[in-house]
Order: C-alpha cells, then structure tokens, then sequence
C-alpha cells in the first residue's frame, strides 16, 4: 500500500518516529481522512509566522498527540469511533487554546456525524 502523502507538506511526516509512523498508517486505514484532518488544521491553526519562524515544531506536537492518543484508545480496546474521537481530542489538545476552534472547522461533515454519535443525548435537568 502506497504510503499517503499530507497534502499541504506541513505536517513534517518525515520527522515521525518509525512506531508513530506505523500507527499512523494503522490510523489512516480506519479513518482514511484523518492525515487530512490534521493537514487542515495545520493550515488553520499553525499558519506561517511572517518572521519567518518554523511552525514545524506545533504542527509536529499536534501530529505526534493525535498519534499518541489514537494509538492509547487502540491499546485500551475501544472500539472504532472512540479511537476516532481520542484521535480528535488529542489534535485538539495539543494546540493552543486559542485555536482549538480550528479543529471543529476543519472537520469534514461525515467526520462531524461520526463524532456526534460519540456525544451523548444532551441531558436536560429541572430545578425547583
């Protein structure tokens, strides 16, 4: 299987270790998009800085927290959508506050479906 390609060269895939490289395979044939997901992230949430400063290193730390957290939801026997959903969180996770927003734009609309099945019904309660 040919290895996928992040379409935006801004992820720094070369700079994986070979474990977060395979589980990113791994991670890319459950969730085909998932290399994509995080490549728009990066273009939302880590654009260019105009000093000329590398967004590399959040763009990595984004990456490798994804992996990490996919590949902890996989060692703990969750199922699919939960795998997904830790992926999601991790990405999330890893940026700064003030950017987390650019995952949920940058989600496509049947990964949104996916994780609102993860969510549970919104609990509404009475008082008084």
């Amino acid at each position: 299987m040919p290895h996928r390609r992040d379409p935006t060269g801004r992820l720094a895939l070369s700079s994986l270790s070979r474990a977060d490289a395979r589980t990113l395979r791994t991670l890319e044939l459950e969730w085909p998009d998932a290399l994509g997901l995080m490549a728009r992230v990066a273009l939302l949430a880590c654009p260019p800085a105009p000093s000329g400063e590398d967004p590399a290193e959040p763009v990595l730390a984004m990456v490798r927290a994804g992996i990490a957290a996919y590949r902890r939801a996989r060692s703990d026997g969750e199922d699919d959508l939960a795998r997904f959903a830790a992926f999601v969180d991790g990405i999330t996770l890893a940026l700064a506050r003030r950017d987390q927003y650019c995952v949920a734009r940058a989600l496509t609309e049947p990964q949104r479906r996916v994780l609102a099945r993860r969510v549970p019904p919104r609990q509404t309660s009475r008082v008084g």
